[in-house]
């Protein structure tokens, strides 16, 4: 049997690699039903210290949304990712991601599952523009307290402006305190135009999720130790704005009290669209009150594929060495 799903999902992607003149693939659409496949292959070459060839982050999914009535619909999503550099016999898929399902109308939006967290898609997104996912330093990503067991609300648009809540819930085997826990986040966003801002904060728990190490005493006598992944709350503001359509400034800053020599973190951006690509610059100061920096182009030989490179400076990457990387990336 599961040799048999192997072989309808590898079916189904080279069906979408045959497809190269759009970015998904209409499975079905029919009585208000749409039903996608979506795909991207990554293959690049990263130099840290070493050289590594790897096409990880490499993923392809399925998308479907049904119409009840005008202001009712239903979704869902599931994303399979791999690394498609290597062949895999055992494990195809290293991370399921994206795994949904939902309710959007008139009064707002609610997703239930596994979806990157509210404090992302607010604030630490709008520096998820890198290739190599080296490259994006922030405090809390997409997977900060969320993307398993949650539950999310957004408010309808009020003139620009939307509110987002969300729920984390962790069982007791997961948790420092052994009970069962909730962890909460919620944020802001306003976009008017060529301007989108966004606020958000994680609330912080310090009996909710833990992190599971092995510690040995003198006698060397070993045990399990829970320790907290959020002790303390992380706040985020960012801003971003299209100027003449080609240009894109964009901005941030982050608080954890203790989260290092610096409590802060604070990065600035500028993307341009030169016509046949995009070039793209990042400069920051991190919460150890180091500067770092990351310079980036790709070139997009058609809509679907591009070939970048990606060159990042700075102790958050690596003390010693920049980390460069060169890859292409096909999306349909």
């Amino acid at each position: 049997m599961r040799k048999k799903i192997s072989v309808v999902v590898l079916s189904l992607l080279f069906l979408a690699v045959t497809a190269q003149k759009s970015y998904a693939v209409n499975l079905y659409n029919a009585e208000g039903t749409v039903v996608d496949l979506y795909s991207r292959l990554y293959m690049m070459y990263e130099y840290n210290e070493q050289g590594t060839f790897s096409g990880n982050n490499s993923r392809f999914g399925l998308q479907t949304k049904s119409s009840v009535n005008n202001d009712l619909s239903v979704f869902a999503r599931a994303e399979f990712r791999y690394d498609a550099s290597q062949r895999e016999k055992e494990t195809v898929f290293n991370d399921l991601r994206n795994t949904y399902i939902g309710i959007d109308s008139s009064f707002g939006k609610v997703t239930v599952g596994n979806f990157d967290s509210i404090y992302y898609q607010a604030v630490s997104s709008k520096f998820d523009i890198y290739d190599n996912s080296v490259a994006y330093v922030v405090m809390a990503d997409g997977s900060a307290s969320s993307r398993a067991d949650s539950i999310a609300y957004s408010t309808p648009d009020l003139m620009g402006v939307k509110l987002h809540g969300q729920i984390r819930h962790y069982g007791e085997s997961t948790t420092v305190s052994g009970d069962e826990k909730l962890m909460f986040q919620g944020g802001a966003t306003f976009s008017m135009d060529a301007l989108s801002v966004g606020a958000a904060a994680l609330i912080a728990d310090d009996e909710a999720e833990a992190v599971f190490s092995e510690e040995t005493d003198a006698d060397g006598n070993t045990a399990t130790v829970a320790t907290a992944k959020y002790s303390e709350n992380i706040y985020g503001f960012s801003s971003s704005y299209i100027i003449f359509d080609t240009l894109t400034l964009r901005g941030m800053v982050e608080y954890k009290k203790d989260a290092g020599k610096s409590d802060l973190h604070a990065v600035m951006g500028l993307g341009y669209d030169y016509g046949m690509g995009d070039a793209y610059a990042t400069l920051g100061q991190d919460w150890q009150e180091e500067i770092y920096y990351v310079l980036g182009a790709n070139l997009k030989f058609s809509k679907p594929m591009r070939a970048f490179a990606e060159f990042a400076s700075g102790e958050v990457f690596n003390p010693d060495n920049a980390v460069v990387t060169v890859g292409l990336r096909y999306d349909f």
